[in-house]
């Protein structure tokens, strides 16, 4: 197995563990080196601490709570729109609907300072592009207000219809 607390725990703390088959550690341990060779000593030496004090399991319930209080509020916010979340999921999937395309939500989004990720870097293969993004539900907002007010302002552009993109060439008259 290998697992990292970065996103379980703390962001900042950039330590993982690897635990392999007997038999293997020294094979694990060569391809390790070559990724990055060693977390820096202090964080490992806090992260021990805090696994063996309860520390790493008080902050991962924490996330956890706030997790599925952000997902409950998507949900209730965005109720009208198919959103797939699961309650402890740093992200969640909004399927646009009829007439919006990924792309074009994704650039109108931006231009309004909304922050959406296309389906296109989560897709394998040429299949068809689902008409979906991707939104934070753990991102750094603290506040429970500046949350939903950024989903209300989603659901404010779901609403509207699609602009046209800008013309590259005018018709001669």
């Amino acid at each position: 197995y290998v697992t990292s607390l970065s996103k379980a725990v703390m962001p900042t703390l950039r330590t993982g563990f690897l635990c392999g088959p007997p038999g293997m550690t020294s094979r694990l341990i060569s391809r390790l080196r070559g990724t990055g060779y060693m977390s820096n000593t202090w964080t490992a030496e806090i992260l021990a601490a805090w696994i063996f004090d309860g520390t790493v399991e008080r902050l991962i319930e924490w996330q956890r709570d706030q997790l599925s209080e952000r997902c409950r509020l998507l949900k209730k916010t965005l109720s009208a729109y198919k959103v797939v979340a699961h309650p402890y999921a740093l992200h969640a999937w909004l399927t646009l609907p009829e007439p919006w395309r990924s792309q074009t939500f994704f650039d109108q989004a931006r231009s309004r300072r909304l922050l959406v990720t296309p389906p296109d870097p989560f897709i394998v293969g040429r299949g068809e592009d689902p008409h979906a993004v991707r939104l934070a539900v753990g991102d750094t907002v603290r506040d429970k207000q500046d949350f939903v007010g950024g989903l209300k302002r989603v659901a404010a552009l779901l609403a509207e219809s699609p602009k046209p993109p800008p013309q590259a060439f005018q018709e001669l008259a």
